[in-house]
């Protein structure tokens, strides 16, 4: 016969004590019965109750475990208005984590976290480095909790719930505020430093150009000056070297800009992007350079149009190298005639 808690079980008839006697039951224990606590129930071997809910969740119907138990309270991406704090993770120790999860072997522990969390079907996720990432949609099943004096190995698993949970609020065991920190805190510097390094060479190449510093195309360069790109200079004693990438901005052949030992770019739209960048980066009006929030955020949005670029600060407006020849064209301006009396000693 079947027990009422999922054991089958046989018994004999003992004749001389007139009752049944249990000579063979599998599984051998509660423990190993599948779903014995319903969804969402936790099995605890050192309980009294022997079936309890997992935190955040309540039975839905008092003293019959096969119902299971619901959220106390809903998660917010099931609020439809998506109004409220974010869902958090509550980690709990289990020794045998539930079935019907799905494994991604290739996933860091906070890709894993993520996928979970962009998915509200997704109700619990677990990860360590030999079986990588698992994630559960739907009802969780058959889990099972020892006592904390058991000795027992478990593993980790990371449960959802509202951000309104008690759990959540005291932290106890929660992600939701250290993960979601050090999640944002890696995300942040994964972006700033990239685009720190490419203003900076921006800003250099175009620091080099104004002083100019880059010489004919082809010549190879040593030691520690910056080349991202080259092109045509002027081998006369004029500056039209600092003039020449805004020149060939304003006539649309950026795009000869770029070295052509970088190969064929992956993207001549991103490439006309960031020199549109590297312009914005220095204009002469301190008003019309963007600040360095602004630059991650031109550089990490891809499809947001951006400004014009004005013409660089760094372009000379007439010919420095040759600051006399405006006077000896126009010759001498005008012609004073004006006396001095000098006192000498005899």
């Amino acid at each position: 016969m079947i027990g009422v808690h999922g054991q089958v079980q046989q018994f004999g008839w003992l004749e001389g004590f007139w009752s049944w006697n249990l000579f063979w039951s599998q599984p051998i224990n509660k423990a190993g019965v599948y779903g014995l606590c319903g969804v969402f129930g936790v099995l605890q071997e050192n309980s009294s109750s022997y079936c309890e809910c997992l935190k955040g969740f309540k039975p839905l119907i008092q003293d019959d475990w096969s119902s299971g138990c619901v959220r106390k309270s809903p998660l917010q991406c099931q609020n439809m208005s998506s109004v409220g704090k974010e869902d958090g993770f509550l980690k709990m120790s289990i020794l045998t984590l539930p079935a019907n999860s799905k494994t991604y072997q290739k996933v860091s522990a906070g890709r894993c976290r993520l996928d979970c969390m962009e998915k509200c079907s997704c109700t619990a996720y677990a990860y360590n480095n030999n079986n990588g990432c698992s994630l559960w949609e739907g009802d969780l099943i058959n889990l099972h909790q020892s006592g904390a004096a058991d000795g027992r190995a478990g593993a980790e698993i990371y449960i959802r719930l509202a951000a309104s949970e008690p759990e959540l609020q005291i932290g106890n065991g929660s992600t939701r505020t250290g993960g979601t920190v050090k999640w944002k805190l890696r995300t942040a510097l994964a972006v700033a430093i990239p685009t720190t390094l490419i203003t900076l060479g921006l800003f250099m190449y175009f620091r080099c150009l104004w002083k100019g510093k880059l010489t004919r195309k082809g010549q190879e360069y040593t030691g520690h000056d910056i080349l991202l790109f080259d092109f045509d200079t002027n081998p006369g004693p004029t500056n039209n070297e600092s003039s020449s990438a805004w020149k060939l901005w304003s006539s649309n052949k950026a795009s000869d800009l770029m070295d052509p030992t970088l190969g064929d770019p992956p993207s001549t739209s991103m490439l006309l992007r960031y020199i549109n960048i590297g312009l914005l980066c220095v204009q002469e009006s301190p008003a019309d350079r963007p600040t360095m929030s602004d630059v991650i955020s031109m550089i990490v949005n891809e499809h947001v149009a951006l400004p014009d670029p004005k013409q660089p600060a760094f372009v000379a407006g007439r010919n420095m190298a040759e600051p006399r020849s405006l006077m000896s064209s126009a010759g001498v301006p005008s012609t004073n005639d004006v006396t001095i009396t000098s006192i000498d000693g005899r």
